[in-house]
Protein backbone atom coordinates (compact mmCIF):
# COMPACT_ATOMS: atom_id res chain seq x y z
CA UNK A 1 0.00 0.00 0.00
CA UNK A 2 1.52 3.06 -0.81
CA UNK A 3 0.37 6.99 -0.03
CA UNK A 4 -2.04 8.42 -3.29
CA UNK A 5 -0.61 11.17 -5.25
CA UNK A 6 -2.97 14.14 -3.34
CA UNK A 7 -1.47 12.83 -0.11
CA UNK A 8 1.97 13.53 -1.28
CA UNK A 9 0.95 16.91 -2.93
CA UNK A 10 -1.05 17.61 0.22
CA UNK A 11 2.11 17.03 2.45
CA UNK A 12 4.88 18.82 -0.42
CA UNK A 13 2.57 21.83 0.02
CA UNK A 14 3.26 22.13 3.88
CA UNK A 15 7.06 21.29 2.92
CA UNK A 16 6.65 24.84 0.65
CA UNK A 17 4.69 26.53 2.93
CA UNK A 18 7.21 26.72 5.93
CA UNK A 19 10.36 26.34 3.40
CA UNK A 20 9.04 29.84 2.33
CA UNK A 21 8.83 31.37 5.90
CA UNK A 22 12.55 29.62 6.18
CA UNK A 23 14.18 30.79 3.16
CA UNK A 24 12.45 34.29 4.11
CA UNK A 25 14.76 34.43 7.33
CA UNK A 26 17.43 32.81 5.98
CA UNK A 27 18.03 32.94 2.37
CA UNK A 28 20.96 30.19 2.36
CA UNK A 29 19.11 28.11 4.47
CA UNK A 30 18.85 24.55 3.10
CA UNK A 31 15.42 22.68 4.25
CA UNK A 32 15.75 19.05 3.49
CA UNK A 33 12.74 16.39 4.68
CA UNK A 34 13.67 13.35 6.25
CA UNK A 35 12.22 10.55 8.36
CA UNK A 36 8.72 8.51 7.12
CA UNK A 37 8.01 11.18 4.69
CA UNK A 38 10.84 10.97 2.87
CA UNK A 39 10.85 7.29 2.15
CA UNK A 40 7.62 7.09 1.29
CA UNK A 41 6.66 4.77 4.29
CA UNK A 42 4.56 7.42 6.30
CA UNK A 43 0.65 6.83 7.24
CA UNK A 44 -2.26 9.14 6.84
CA UNK A 45 -1.30 10.34 10.55
CA UNK A 46 2.42 10.26 9.93
CA UNK A 47 4.29 14.03 11.30
CA UNK A 48 6.64 15.38 8.40
CA UNK A 49 10.22 15.63 9.72
CA UNK A 50 12.35 18.55 8.32
CA UNK A 51 15.84 19.53 8.83
CA UNK A 52 16.93 23.46 8.34
CA UNK A 53 21.36 23.79 7.79
CA UNK A 54 22.30 26.74 8.19
CA UNK A 55 25.34 28.72 9.84
CA UNK A 56 24.24 30.26 13.64
CA UNK A 57 25.77 30.93 16.58
CA UNK A 58 23.08 29.66 18.69
CA UNK A 59 20.05 27.73 17.17
CA UNK A 60 17.28 29.97 16.27
CA UNK A 61 14.88 27.83 17.39
CA UNK A 62 12.07 30.54 18.81
CA UNK A 63 12.73 33.02 15.48
CA UNK A 64 11.38 30.71 13.40
CA UNK A 65 8.33 29.64 15.75
CA UNK A 66 7.62 33.47 15.55
CA UNK A 67 7.86 33.22 11.90
CA UNK A 68 5.68 30.25 11.62
CA UNK A 69 3.40 32.03 13.60
CA UNK A 70 3.44 35.75 12.25
CA UNK A 71 2.79 33.80 8.63
CA UNK A 72 -0.04 32.10 9.82
CA UNK A 73 1.83 28.75 8.85
CA UNK A 74 0.93 26.95 12.18
CA UNK A 75 -2.03 26.56 13.99
CA UNK A 76 -1.44 29.16 17.07
CA UNK A 77 -1.67 27.12 20.04
CA UNK A 78 0.14 23.88 18.30
CA UNK A 79 3.73 25.46 18.45
CA UNK A 80 5.74 24.58 20.46
CA UNK A 81 9.67 24.51 20.98
CA UNK A 82 11.54 22.00 22.66
CA UNK A 83 14.59 23.56 23.34
CA UNK A 84 15.74 21.66 26.51
CA UNK A 85 15.70 18.28 24.35
CA UNK A 86 18.90 16.30 23.51
CA UNK A 87 17.83 17.44 19.65
CA UNK A 88 16.22 20.62 20.04
CA UNK A 89 12.99 20.71 17.41
CA UNK A 90 10.08 22.90 16.83
CA UNK A 91 6.81 21.01 16.64
CA UNK A 92 3.95 22.30 14.74
CA UNK A 93 0.56 21.47 13.40
CA UNK A 94 -0.33 22.89 9.70
CA UNK A 95 -2.81 25.33 9.72
CA UNK A 96 -4.65 24.31 6.62
CA UNK A 97 -4.05 20.26 6.91
CA UNK A 98 -3.53 19.74 10.92
CA UNK A 99 -0.62 17.65 9.63
CA UNK A 100 2.45 17.77 12.63
CA UNK A 101 5.50 18.87 11.59
CA UNK A 102 8.91 18.25 13.51
CA UNK A 103 11.72 20.90 12.57
CA UNK A 104 15.14 20.80 13.82
CA UNK A 105 18.44 22.38 12.83
CA UNK A 106 21.83 21.01 11.70
CA UNK A 107 21.03 17.32 12.32
CA UNK A 108 22.88 15.10 9.65
CA UNK A 109 21.61 11.41 10.80
CA UNK A 110 17.64 11.82 9.87
CA UNK A 111 18.84 12.55 6.48
CA UNK A 112 21.27 9.68 6.13
CA UNK A 113 19.39 7.04 8.07
CA UNK A 114 16.12 7.59 5.34
CA UNK A 115 18.73 7.97 2.18
CA UNK A 116 20.09 4.60 3.70
CA UNK A 117 16.29 3.42 3.69
CA UNK A 118 15.14 3.99 0.42
CA UNK A 119 18.47 2.36 -0.92
CA UNK A 120 17.38 -0.72 0.65
CA UNK A 121 13.77 -0.28 -0.33
CA UNK A 122 15.15 -0.04 -4.19
CA UNK A 123 17.40 -3.08 -3.34
CA UNK A 124 14.35 -5.02 -2.31
CA UNK A 125 12.43 -3.99 -5.02
CA UNK A 126 14.88 -5.40 -7.73
CA UNK A 127 15.76 -8.77 -5.70
CA UNK A 128 11.90 -9.38 -5.86
CA UNK A 129 11.73 -8.31 -9.64
CA UNK A 130 14.72 -10.95 -9.91
CA UNK A 131 13.15 -13.38 -8.07
CA UNK A 132 9.77 -13.44 -10.54
CA UNK A 133 11.82 -13.28 -13.12
CA UNK A 134 13.41 -16.73 -11.81
CA UNK A 135 10.31 -18.23 -10.92
CA UNK A 136 8.25 -17.38 -14.14
CA UNK A 137 11.56 -19.35 -16.20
Amino acid sequence: MSPRPEEERMRMEVVNRIENVIKELWPNADVQIFGSFKTGLYLPTSDIDLVVFGKWETLPLWTLEEALRKHNVADENSVKVLDKATVPIIKLTDCFTEVKVDISFNVQNGVKAAQLIKDFIKVRQHCNRARAEYLMI
